[in-house]
């Protein structure tokens, strides 16, 4: 039996697509609810407006992104077309601004928020700070403004702890979230996310501009084991749609330490697991 309900756009959806199932905290900060959200982030328009691709790939927490840099950045030896920033990180940027900003000026400095890449398929998108409540809905809107595709993927994981069903599959383990307008069945054979489940921050705000766009989108979603970190890098890499989408060859993947090297360089901010909640 399919239920409907109608999301914060007025849009009706049933529970076999599930965008709808997502929250956003309100704050008691009265200056977080004031924030004003215009002109945070920034880009070079002249590059972007070059930018055509067919699908877009959004990479969204330290797994993903550990995924996207080790086997498909590395691999490809690419650099980054263009970069998403901000001027504003004291307003944008959550957990490492305010802990370094004690020791240096860097509110006033410009903070690199995403990575864009074009690749021969698809263009990707490597999220590398997580933001504060209230800023998602419009990186959201300002990414797909930036890259308009034909179709989205976001990836994110987070651990298997935070998943809530009478039934726990052992991790890793992949679900999956669809737009309506997304074609067919689920990415390479996904199972629904349970409704026992929410999403929520910058995955929540990306499924739910698309499903108001009405743009083709999937998030695949990796529940992991806190203690096997490589896993859940190796379980996104297995997604049969992402290795069509980059080319990826299972012979050439990336070793063991090769990710780890890739994992202790990087200098991202979006090591807590802060976009699914049971």
């Amino acid at each position: 039996v399919k239920m409907a309900m109608e999301d914060e756009f007025g849009l009706t959806l049933d529970n076999s697509r599930v965008p709808w199932r997502h929250t956003f905290e309100d704050s008691d900060n009265e200056e977080d609810q004031t924030l004003d959200v215009t002109n945070l982030f920034s880009i070079d328009r002249d590059k972007m407006d070059s930018l055509k691709c067919d699908t877009l790939v959004i990479c969204i927490g330290s797994a993903a992104c550990d995924f996207a840099t080790s086997h498909v950045v590395l691999q490809a030896n690419v650099s980054p077309l263009d970069h998403i920033s901000t001027e504003r990180p004291l307003d944008v940027v959550a957990g490492r601004i305010q802990r370094e900003n004690d020791d240096c000026e860097i509110g006033t400095k410009r903070v690199n928020i995403s990575d864009i890449y074009m690749l021969p398929k698809a263009a990707l998108v490597i999220q590398n700070e997580n933001l504060k409540l209230g800023c998602e809905m419009e990186w959201a809107r300002f990414v797909l403004d930036a890259v308009k595709p034909k179709r989205i993927m976001v990836l994110t994981a987070t651990p298997h702890l935070t998943f809530s069903s009478t039934a726990r599959p052992s991790p890793p383990f992949l679900r999956c979230l669809m737009t309506s307008s997304w074609e067919g069945k689920s990415p390479s054979g996904c199972p629904p996310l349970e409704t026992s489940n929410f999403i929520t921050g910058e995955t929540a705000a990306l499924l739910s501009w698309c499903q108001y766009r009405g743009l083709k989108a999937a998030c695949i979603v990796c529940y992991y084991s806190q203690s096997e970190y490589l896993e859940s890098v190796k379980a996104l890499a297995s997604i049969s749609i992402v290795q069509e989408t980059f080319d990826l060859v299972k012979d050439k993947f990336p070793t063991d330490s090769e990710i780890l090297k890739t994992v202790s360089l990087s200098s991202r901010n979006t090591n807590s697991p802060t976009y699914l909640y049971t």
